[in-house]
């Protein structure tokens, strides 16, 4: 696979692994009409890899960057993604029930998903993924047990092993992040800091679906949380009061920010539109799935219902204590990004 060379430094495993390989989110056209029209990895990337940030600079959710590491497995290995995962990953982890292309013995088991229109639930229709390694895991809860396990326990589970400690580690350990103070990304998993307990978790979108997958290394616990509804939030709120209810830690705050009186003089630079890192910057037009809209008054910013106060250049922590935010400016000092942890990243418009 050839990798266009927009930039000076080549696009290393890690950046794909760390979602800062600079690829381009090219929405729509990652999925496919059916199962029979579902391309190779190569053949389907071969005219989507497109670079628009420098590598390892931005994280930036990358289904390109994970398609392309799928896609870089079957160049290593001589054979099509599914069956490694299979031999390497499934067979040892006794995921019996996991896969890509749902075998037939196991179609009358398929969850049926359901999305709300109106008043009614209205069930949906499969999806079909191009993308296939960064989009088309289909598993059960059991099986995902298994996988947390072995990533709890050093790659191990049971009697079989499928990754060195060393390799679970750098998979735990934060290997990016846009400031010190907020989560960032290991390889392969998001990190979130809940009151000051740390975790890492994974989660899942699709019609009539929404999972997610979260560990805490420290405890050497974990859960998994998949319902209805694509999107929803009754992950989130699962999540939530599972750590706050079994770890002390996820109830810590930190101490109540004060505004700085000064504030008002350089709130402008702060507010405005932005736009999230992985919208698509080749469509024409640009392709932006949403706005977030910064607004201030005289303490603090204001958006997504919360109040954010500045406690240090670049820098505001959330006024009931439970998180920061961090700006980043051109080299003209000028505004131009916001990073709120892990993947929630955004980028100025105006």
């Amino acid at each position: 696979m050839k990798v266009p060379s927009s930039f000076p430094l080549p696009i290393t495993v890690g950046d794909l692994l760390t979602h800062t390989s600079g690829l381009d989110e090219i929405r729509p056209g990652t999925q496919a009409p059916s199962e029979a029209e579902v391309l190779g990895l190569s053949e389907f990337l071969k005219t989507r890899l497109e670079r628009v940030r420098p590598p390892g600079t931005t994280i930036s959710y990358s289904t390109y960057g994970t398609t392309l590491g799928g896609e870089l497995v079957e160049e290593v290995t001589e054979r099509p993604f599914e069956e490694y995962l299979r031999e390497n990953v499934w067979s040892p982890l006794a995921m019996t029930r996991t896969s890509i292309r749902v075998p037939a013995a196991l179609a009358e088991d398929l969850a049926m998903g359901y999305e709300r229109e109106k008043d009614a639930l209205v069930p949906q229709a499969w999806e079909w993924y191009h993308t296939t390694p960064a989009s088309s895991i289909n598993s059960t809860a059991v099986d995902m047990a298994h996988y947390m396990i072995a990533l709890l326990e050093e790659g191990r589970y049971g009697s079989q092993a499928i990754l060195t400690p060393e390799t679970v580690r750098a998979m735990q350990r934060q290997q990016r992040t846009m400031h010190p103070l907020i989560p960032g990304v290991t390889y392969g998993l998001w990190e979130d800091f809940v009151g000051s307990l740390r975790v890492i978790e994974h989660g899942g979108n699709m019609a009539g679906f929404s999972a997610l997958m979260v560990l805490v290394p420290s405890e050497r616990a974990g859960f998994f949380v998949v319902g209805q509804l694509e999107g929803s939030k009754l992950r989130d709120t699962v999540k939530q009061a599972v750590l706050e209810t079994l770890f002390p830690a996820a109830r810590t705050r930190l101490p109540a920010p004060t505004a700085p009186k000064d504030f008002a003089k350089r709130a402008a630079a702060f507010t405005g539109r932005y736009a999230p890192s992985s919208s698509c910057h080749t469509c024409e037009p640009r392709s932006v799935p949403y706005i977030l809209e910064v607004k201030a008054d005289d303490e603090g910013l204001l958006f997504t219902g919360s109040k954010w106060i500045e406690t240090a250049p670049l820098l505001f922590e959330r006024k009931d204590g439970t998180g920061y935010i961090c700006f980043q400016t051109d080299a003209q000092g000028n505004v131009v990004s916001l990073h709120a942890g892990s993947y929630w990243n955004f980028e100025k418009l105006n």
